[in-house]
């Protein structure tokens, strides 16, 4: 029984949830002193300020109230006003089964992707992007210890053995500690005061990394997400000089280091692990491997790893001066020969962590991959603080022997690199005992230190955050003062090499770094990282007047830093390269006088192509992943699975052999293969296919809703799989379609397609295929089996040919925009044509492709200039079919090309494709290519949002986003805007500009944080209650309302013109002519007219209203006038 069907001490029952929450607010309110409405429901009872006895009081009033006795348990379950309210009145949600922590293999082998950032760093850094600019500037943010930490020249003394005093006034501080939002995270005033800066600089570094995660902070709670941060000193009661008296309630947790993940999980309602880690230097990237460890069991969904620092008092470098590491004049010369000691320094880094099959799933931005972690100890070495060398080879080897990867394949390092004459060389032996063996190059190296100080428990995140943006952007930033070679370092015999100067990261083959974080009490970690998928090189297209100048222009990128400009479009001579390790120019196409472009023609081959693992690293591609959610939900209406989760599976949980499965799956892919080089502005002059691949093909033509060849492919694959799978074979063989003849009729088989001119298949029964393949074989003729377990496009499936088409039914089909050539019918198609009977016929007939190939080098200017075929798979299983053809028909600039091969990288194999394509003279579209915006000027305005929990933390992230703004093209506003829209948390008091420019975005954002009224600016504060909408009658019409609306959203557009389509037989006029006449024509009068206004109103009101929905404006209620 709900305790809500129990009658009150006064008779009543309260009947709804939303009666007991609003006397449990107000009981609140009278423990509290204050009014009701002051109360947020949402807010903890002990953040409120209820103790103990408080909410004892509150128990027994509200059990006098509800005339049955409350269990005091339920305060602390359901700790708000509004939980327990809904609690009381029987209405809470029932508890939640216990999460599976089980590892399974999927998750114990996947590695782990870095999904997000955030930073609070010397120099000013606040966020990713501010790092990265300031790495690649070379930024050296050491500077004198600022007046408001310490007299650093009372405290100074050369001498490292003058007692109580330091030998440096140097270090990697930050401009503000102090400064904290603690209305953002609930946190009273009184709090927040006793709170070790450190607990509050987490705080809002976790946030902005959840953020940088495209995770609403706020979204996360009540998840299986975990917390792990380094941490070390304890500074902040020494430094605001507490004694015995000072202390308070809050100074307890306020001065706890362990109190730092805990108070972020309790803050955004977290429910996985949260670990206080103190490890000395290697807090942090021990963190991160029990943070991968904890995703790899299956305890945690999302995890947060980071370390954060903070000096505040002297006492701490005074040790670490009479420890014997201080560096006196201020400059970490990490492997320098003037190595003399690190210098301190103080800042926040933090990381957001889940498996890469989930982010990659979520389609997430990802940073990079985290392929394998170790952490160990050095056991008995000489002495407590001095390094084991033997113990960081394990530890480093370990951990490449976790990531599966020979570490002469890693290019880089992010040493520990503290500038100390013992500790650089033990590290720089260790690093040379691991990676030197069979190694070509060296091994490059570098530490931030050189740039922030040593963060010492935030150090090792600190390298990893910038190793992840060096893998990110492909370089390498320098490490600073590296002058001279340290003598006591054999770099040569070690095959090492210190980054002294900003470098490319060539994308020859994978990129792999390590980083490395070690302890002074001998805790040593190493993270394996790898670049993300789908990892983007430096592509540079040339193109110049003459061959020489082509060179000088190849010679000239191999150093160059950033985006390459824009090729000379007057150019004749062209070629695609990139830079390579060696500081050269790597040569991906051409060069190539090209003259007038050959013919491209798409071919989209069939069954065959399938491999576990396929796709998988172009789902962070945009245009990719855009196109294959788009056929996942199509396929899904039919199916009631997933394209993804297939793509994703693990080869134990695969369903690839399924043919109702793999074919809808290889639709998909193909058709988000296609608009992907689409989107990089490869427009086809003709599309075909084979078998299967005509569907996707007939989509990409036009001639097919997307929906209706998904209903089509998963119809099609159902029947198969129901009638014919298990019962057949598919046997190529190096016959002419006469040759083969004799043994199909031999084997009672059929000729299922014409390959090329010396290439036909077979296919039947499986014992057939097989004898027939032994008969050849014997006879000396190549033959391959394909990937396929039914008698495709035989005899055997005429019977089928009927069910298909009562299956199907009638189709929707279209006019096609791409020509498309049938193998079916060997000629050109028109889309209106491919109807189910078509592909009735296409199930059962053999596939004409090496008619289709020869029919299509005849046409012009093809004849002329050569025809480009491009198969469209996951890995090519008709490509050298193709290339047979073409070379038979004598085309010399004809070719066969792939778009993606089996276990190779599907990016690296697309840019190839498009490096060559342009220097045959194709249109490419290089800004979408580099996966930077080539959107024109904005033709509406955006709303840019901003908001805080008060007015003044408004005005800080107006001020904040402002300067992120300035210099930024306005084809980034948009994705700026959506950022801020939809992955940013919605706070009290909010802001909103409708700007078109950054330019007016930055004005506008700057008045705001200023308090000066702005125009274009909107503030408002988020308040309770039901939105309601008005529909206003006759008299609000104008003429050309909602022009402009109908012509920049879709959804206005689609409501609009249905309404329209119901309308307009019963008007004189078509209702749009009237509503959207020019002002100047005469329809724009009929407006004004009864007949017209009443329909008009209702079709914009009614298209407005479904625009708002698509906004997520729900209203409570809705009132017509």
């Amino acid at each position: 029984m709900s305790y809500a069907q129990v009658n009150s001490g006064d008779g009543r029952a309260p009947a709804t949830a939303e009666d007991i929450t609003a006397f449990v607010r107000t009981a609140v309110a009278e423990l509290l002193d204050v009014r009701p409405e002051t109360v947020d429901v949402d807010r903890p009872l002990r953040d409120l300020g209820l103790d103990s006895v408080r909410i004892l009081s509150l128990v027994a009033v509200l059990s006098e109230h509800l005339g049955r006795p409350v269990p005091g348990w339920a305060v602390w379950q359901y700790p708000t006003v509004a939980g327990l309210g809904a609690h009381l009145a029987g209405e809470d949600a029932p508890p939640a089964a216990a999460p599976r922590t089980g590892r399974t293999p999927a998750a114990a082998n996947d590695p782990i992707a870095i999904v997000g950032l955030g930073c609070r760093l010397p120099g000013g850094i606040e966020t990713p992007e501010a790092l990265w600019e300031s790495l690649c500037d070379g930024l050296d943010a050491i500077r004198e210890v600022p007046a408001d930490r310490w007299n650093a020249r009372e405290w100074l003394d050369p001498d490292p053995r003058a007692p109580g005093r330091m030998n440096t006034r140097w270090g990697g501080f930050l401009d503000d500690v102090a400064g904290f939002d603690a209305d953002l995270f609930r946190i009273s005033p009184a709090e927040a005061k006793h709170m070790d800066p450190q607990q509050r600089m987490a705080l809002e570094v976790a946030w902005a990394a959840f953020e940088d995660a495209r995770i609403v902070p706020t979204d996360i709670a009540g998840t299986r997400t975990g917390v792990f941060f380094g941490t070390m000193a304890q500074e902040y009661h020494l430094a605001t000089g507490a004694d015995a008296d000072d202390i308070e309630t809050h100074s307890a947790v306020g001065w706890d280091n362990s109190i730092i993940p805990a108070r972020i999980a309790y803050t955004l309602g977290l429910h996985g692990p949260a670990m206080a880690v103190a490890t000395a230097c290697s807090s942090s990237l021990t963190a991160t491997h029990l943070a991968v460890q904890s995703l790899r069991r299956g305890e945690t969904d999302l995890a947060l790893a980071g370390g954060v620092n903070i000096m505040l008092h002297p006492n701490t470098t005074v040790a670490m001066t009479k420890f014997g590491g201080m560096n006196p004049d201020g400059q970490c010369r990490a492997f320098d020969a003037g190595a003399n000691g690190y210098v301190r320094g103080e800042g926040c880094g933090a990381v957001v962590l889940r498996r890469l099959s989930d982010a990659l799933a979520s389609g997430d931005r990802v940073y990079a991959v985290i392929r394998g972690t170790a952490v160990n100890n050095d056991g008995a070495s000489n002495g407590l603080t001095a390094p084991n060398p033997r113990a960081q080879v394990d530890v480093v080897r370990t951990a490449w022997q976790d990531a599966d990867v020979d570490p002469k394949d890693v290019s880089y390092v992010e040493a520990h690199g503290t500038g100390t004459l013992l500790g650089d060389p033990i590290e720089a032996e260790a690093l040379g005992t691991v990676f030197a063996e069979g190694r070509e190059e060296p091994l490059h190296l570098g530490s931030a230190k050189t740039n922030f100080g040593h963060l010492e428990p935030a150090a090792g995140v600190t390298g990893l955050l910038k190793t992840a943006l060096s893998l990110h952007h492909g370089e390498i930033p320098a490490s600073l003062h590296f002058d001279v070679p340290n003598p006591h370092i054999d770099f040569e015999a070690n095959k090492l090499s210190v980054v002294a100067e900003r470098r490319p990261w060539p994308a020859a083959r994978r990129r792999y770094a390590g980083v490395s974080g070690f302890g002074f009490g001998g805790t040593n970690a190493h993270v394996a990282l790898e670049e993300a998928p789908c990892v983007r090189r430096r592509l540079a297209p040339l193109a110049a007047a003459t061959e020489e100048e082509l060179h000088a222009a190849i010679a000239g990128t191999a150093t160059a830093t950033g985006p390459y400009p824009a090729p000379d479009a007057t150019g004749t001579h062209r070629a695609v390269v990139a830079p390579t390790p060696d500081g050269r120019a790597e040569v991906v196409a051409g060069p190539t006088r090209p003259g007038q472009r050959p013919q491209l023609a798409l071919f989209f081959s069939g069954h065959g192509a399938q491999w576990i693992g396929m796709g998988r690293d172009l789902l962070s591609e945009p245009a990719f992943r855009t196109a294959l959610d788009d056929c996942d939900r199509a396929v899904a209406e039919h199916t009631g699975w997933s394209v993804t989760e297939e793509l994703l599976a693990d080869p134990a949980a695969s369903r690839l052999d399924r043919t109702d499965v793999v074919q809808p799956v290889l639709f998909s892919v193909q058709v988000a293969l296609a608009r992907t080089l689409a989107a990089w502005g490869l427009e086809p002059d003709t599309v075909f296919g084979q078998s299967i691949g005509e569907v996707a093909a007939a989509v990409v033509a036009g001639a097919l809703p997307l929906d209706e060849g998904a209903r089509l492919i998963t119809t099609w694959s159902a029947l198969i799989a129901e009638r014919a799978s298990g019962h057949g074979a598919l046997l190529v063989c190096d016959l002419t379609a006469d040759e083969a003849a004799r043994p199909a009729a031999d084997h009672g088989l059929s000729v299922a397609g014409h390959l090329a001119p010396d290439q036909v298949c077979l296919s039947g029964p499986a014992d057939a295929v097989a004898a027939a393949e032994r008969e050849l074989s014997e006879n000396g003729v190549r033959t391959a089996r394909v990937n396929i377990d039914y008698a495709s496009h035989s005899a055997g499936l005429e019977d089928l040919a009927p069910e298909l088409v009562r299956r199907l039914g009638t189709l929707r089909t279209g006019v096609t925009s791409v020509p498309f050539w049938s193998t079916v019918d060997d000629d050109f198609v028109d889309g209106t044509a491919l109807g189910a009977e078509y592909w009735a016929r296409n199930m059962c007939r053999p596939m004409l492709v090496a008619e289709a190939v020869a029919a299509l080098t005849r046409t012009e200017p093809a004849a002329a200039h050569g025809l480009s075929v491009v198969e469209i798979a996951p890995h090519p299983v008709a490509r050298h079919s193709l290339e047979r053809t073409l070379t038979a028909l004598g085309g010399t600039r004809s070719a066969a090309l792939a778009t993606c091969r089996r276990d190779r990288p599907a990016r690296r194999s697309l840019e190839d494709l498009v490096a060559r394509l342009w220097c045959e003279g194709h249109d490419i579209g290089w800004t979408a290519v580099h996966g930077r915006s080539d959107r024109p000027a904005l033709k509406t305005p955006v709303v840019l949002t901003v908001s805080g929990k008060s007015e003044e933390a408004r005005a800080e992230n107006a001020a904040r986003l402002a300067d992120h703004l300035k210099g930024r093209p306005d084809a980034e506003l948009l994705d700026i805007a959506y950022s801020a829209a939809h992955h940013r948390a919605h706070l009290e008091h909010r802001a909103s500009a409708v700007v078109s420019t950054t330019e007016r975005a930055g004005e506008a954002l700057l008045a705001l944080a200023e308090g000066r009224a702005h125009r274009d600016v909107v503030e408002g504060s988020a308040v309770g209650g039901e939105l309601a909408v008005l529909f206003t009658g006759q008299g609000s019409q104008r003429i050309a309302m909602g022009r402009q609306l109908y012509g920049a959203f879709p959804v206005f557009r689609e409501a609009f013109d249905e309404v329209c389509a119901a309308l307009d037989p019963h008007l004189r006029v078509p209702l749009a002519a009237v509503v959207f006449a020019p002002e100047d024509s005469a329809d724009a009068v009929l407006v004004h007219e009864t007949e017209f206004t009443q329909p008009g109103l209702f079709a914009v009101g009614v298209a407005l209203f479904r625009l708002w929905e698509s906004w997520g404006v729900v209203p409570g209620a809705v009132v017509g006038h």
